[in-house]
């Protein structure tokens, strides 16, 4: 072992002993010639601090700390949600609860009166229907009416059931949930 490297060993054992005896933390600082120094409580202004670490020094981690306050609530990751039975009859929703039309075989509309849904994503899932069975092979699209294209309503969303193995329009009860960014 070098010199320079006892005298850093030997400064940085007094710097842990000095630190736990005073209040105010003792420092390593370095000269413009190299040499490493104690200061307490601060370098020299032509000197620069050193860091413990710098030389590998780690101490024991520290005990954990309190746990902080319980934030503010979110938002719900669902904007509106609705259940809808293959007679276009509304099972279950959100408030306010959309006015449901089914202006044709395999086509039903949500109208959620003063939400703007433009920003938002609409997912269909297959519902119970109204003889608490499923649609069996039922595939579902939704889309929000304004949805490039549609030339439609920001506050509508239209669901598409067709049959999987066809690709036919059928009737079909489902459940609708919009996000919201």
């Amino acid at each position: 072992m070098d010199a320079g490297r006892v005298v850093v060993v030997a400064l940085i054992g007094f710097g842990v002993v000095a630190s736990t005896v005073a209040d105010a933390a003792p420092v390593l600082c370095k000269k413009k010639s190299g040499a490493v120094v104690v200061r307490d409580p601060a370098c020299k202004k032509k000197e620069s601090s050193l860091a413990l670490s710098q030389f590998g020094a780690v101490g024991p981690q520290g005990p954990m700390g309190a746990q902080g306050p319980m934030g503010a609530p979110g938002a719900p990751a669902a904007k509106v949600f609705a259940w809808v039975d293959q007679t276009a009859a509304l099972r279950l929703s959100t408030s306010p609860a959309p006015s449901v039309t089914h202006p044709l075989t395999g086509f039903y509309q949500l109208t959620f009166s003063g939400l703007d849904l433009s920003q938002c994503v609409p997912v269909a899932s297959p519902g119970e229907a109204s003889n608490n069975g499923f649609h069996a092979a039922t595939q579902l699209d939704a889309r929000i009416d304004s949805y490039p294209g549609n030339g439609g309503d920001i506050h509508t969303v239209d669901v598409f059931p067709t049959d999987s193995s066809s690709g036919s329009a059928k009737d079909a009860s489902f459940n609708v949930a919009v996000f919201c960014p």
